[in-house]
């Protein structure tokens, strides 16, 4: 990742960082009045790719046509969560980064694995920001089962001919299901009570190839649009969290 592609979102999540900390002076109320004190968590997760259906290429030189296969990686997620002053409303950014996943060429040098002698690490990471709606609060189900709706402006590595840039801003919906896994341990253990097992369903919207797209140059073209339906299933785990009033 180029350090200029990704500045502006990366100094956005360091000032909600470094300022929304502040607001716990006012912890002691009942309510805040605009943003509340943060939580911070990290979410190991398996995502595979593709699950809704595949993208169709013809791959160049060869002519042959074929499906863009899913694939299954480890992802690395670091959240910051912001409950407002609006019940139910909370702000996020978060940090994803995949530690496994493979490239045939590197993005920025252009050489590839097989000139490397080795495999290319496509680990470049992305940002998120965006805002999430309680759809059904764990309060309600004594801690076992939480349902959240997600909007994120996706900042991640280009995916078109026509882009500009290393990173492109993409429209992201999603609905993580998050289930209390340890939620049967006494109130005292209230950090392990906080490890839950997540499932998302996440939909990249926009900043995919379209039909006609060449992508890579000289390797493939897409004969349908992507497919930007990816699930995540993993282990979030509470880093930090606000104070009880």
């Amino acid at each position: 990742m180029a350090a200029h592609g990704t500045r502006c979102p990366v100094l956005l999540l360091f000032c909600l960082t470094g300022f929304l900390p502040a607001s716990g002076a006012a912890q002691a109320a009942p309510r805040c009045r605009i943003l509340c004190p943060p939580s911070f968590s990290v979410t190991p997760v398996a995502i595979v790719s593709h699950v809704l259906g595949h993208a169709r290429v013809r791959l160049l030189p060869s002519n042959t046509e074929q499906e863009v296969p899913s694939t299954t990686n480890l992802e690395l997620i670091g959240t910051i969560s912001i409950p407002t002053a609006i019940r139910r409303l909370a702000l996020y950014a978060s940090f994803q980064w995949l530690p496994t996943a493979k490239a045939r060429s590197n993005p920025f040098t252009e050489y590839r694995a097989s000139q490397l002698g080795d495999d290319v690490r496509a680990n470049y990471p992305s940002v998120s920001l965006g805002a999430q709606v309680t759809a059904l609060d764990r309060k309600q189900t004594h801690g076992w089962l939480g349902l959240t709706p997600y909007v994120a402006d996706l900042y991640s590595n280009a995916a078109r001919p026509s882009d500009g840039g290393d990173y492109t801003h993409k429209l992201d919906l999603g609905l993580t299901a998050s289930v209390g896994a340890l939620n049967w341990l006494p109130p005292t253990d209230a950090w392990l009570r906080g490890i839950t097992a997540v499932v998302t369903l996440d939909y990249v919207a926009t900043g995919l190839p379209k039909a006609g797209d060449e992508v890579p140059a000289g390797q493939r073209v897409f004969l349908t649009g992507g497919r930007g339906a990816s699930l995540l299933a993993g282990i979030s785990i509470p880093v930090a969290e606000p104070p009880k009033s």
